[in-house]
């Protein structure tokens, strides 16, 4: 088993063919899954905080778990805070990522974005993201796979528009996914 800390907000657990077969657990769906499902991932969880120092005390957990090439499992756990009414700002370092992440997100969740808003900065880019889903976070979730929460709310949204270059404002997902969407 092994713990890497990818960010404050995201944990992966890499679950190897005999932790599987030490462990009750199954993807959510599967006619195996259930109590022993859930109390698998809350014992990984809880070791992820002892050994990575993963906190998602008071927030939303989004799980996600694939197969791995061993036969194995791969586990995500994104911490995500209920009711964001504020911005949340992603860094990308790539442009690859900026580019999939915004065309993904556009497609599978635009109809929960509000607004979003891209900008230049000499380390990489930021997009400020509006959510609807306040419930659930989806679309913060998902983008989450593509770049890394930089941080939360109008004070910082207000710093990366004085000190980056501003690219495209309220609609970058939309226009990001115009250019490089298949």
């Amino acid at each position: 088993m092994e713990y890497i800390l990818l960010s404050s907000s995201r944990l992966k657990v890499v679950l190897s063919c005999e932790d599987l077969a030490r462990m009750p657990i199954s993807p959510p769906g599967d006619e195996h899954s259930g109590d022993y499902t859930w109390q698998t991932l809350i014992y990984l969880l809880e070791m992820g905080k002892l050994k990575t120092g993963f906190s998602p005390a008071k927030s939303k957990i989004y799980t996600e778990m694939y197969p791995n090439e061993d036969s194995g499992m791969v586990v995500y756990f994104t911490s995500i805070h209920r009711g964001l009414q504020e911005p949340v700002i992603f860094a990308f370092d790539d442009a690859r990522s900026l580019a999939m992440g915004c065309v993904k997100v556009f497609e599978r969740h635009s109809h929960r974005i509000q607004k979003s808003s891209l900008y230049s900065f000499k380390d990489g880019w930021r997009l400020a993201v509006y959510a609807l889903d306040y419930e659930d976070n989806l679309s913060i979730a998902f983008l989450c796979e593509f770049g890394r929460i930089s941080g939360v709310g109008e004070v910082l949204r207000s710093f990366i528009e004085e000190h980056g270059k501003e690219l495209i404002v309220d609609d970058a997902l939309e226009v990001m996914a115009k250019y490089f969407g298949g």
